[in-house]
């Protein structure tokens, strides 16, 4: 009789979704992964604490922001695995499952905001641009995620940078959770 490991299978197939690129957060975990999987996954990397969002006051996250204007019950159902591993990255849950990620890069020198500007081209492709006086948003869409980059001149030579992650299928999503 054969004996199957189910968490080592339940890894397998969630290391074999992540695979394609078209289905990932940034972290290469599927939108819609449970919050046991991302946890376990980024537990390895790096420490991360968990709160709900109805507990954190002042949470600011503009995705999170949309999805609490659609549905104020929802902010009882969101928690967030926040990493703070050089970047701050809030992995945000609606009941147990990946819809978005952010990260927060601060501010960084002009080396490094190409460098972050460079990365996410060169995974989800050309970005649509606005620029408003010091101010640019770049709208990345490749596969299943949707991607916005936010950076603002701080300095001559610095920039305040942020990435929001988000799956296409948000709204799909939202009204299948209910």
């Amino acid at each position: 009789m054969i004996k199957y490991n189910y968490p080592t299978i339940t890894v397998i197939i969630i290391i074999l979704l992540c695979v394609n690129n078209n289905y990932s957060a940034p972290a290469d975990f599927p939108w819609g992964a449970g919050i046991h999987i991302v946890s376990q996954g980024i537990g390895r990397d790096s420490e991360y604490s968990k709160f709900r969002l109805s507990d954190m006051d002042g949470y600011k996250n503009i995705i999170v922001s949309y999805m609490t204007d659609v549905d104020k019950n929802i902010k009882n159902d969101i928690v967030v695995l926040r990493t703070k591993s050089g970047t701050v990255t809030d992995y945000i849950f609606v009941k147990d499952r990946l819809y978005t990620v952010s990260r927060d890069w601060n501010i960084v020198d002009t080396e490094k905001e190409a460098w972050i500007r460079r990365a996410i081209t060169d995974k989800y492709g050309t970005a649509s641009v606005k620029e408003d006086g010091g101010f640019w948003i770049y709208s990345y869409s490749t596969g299943n995620t949707k991607v916005l980059y936010y950076r603002v001149r701080t300095s001559p030579n610095t920039y305040r940078c942020r990435v929001y992650y988000y799956t296409k299928n948000l709204f799909k999503m939202l009204l299948m959770q209910n």
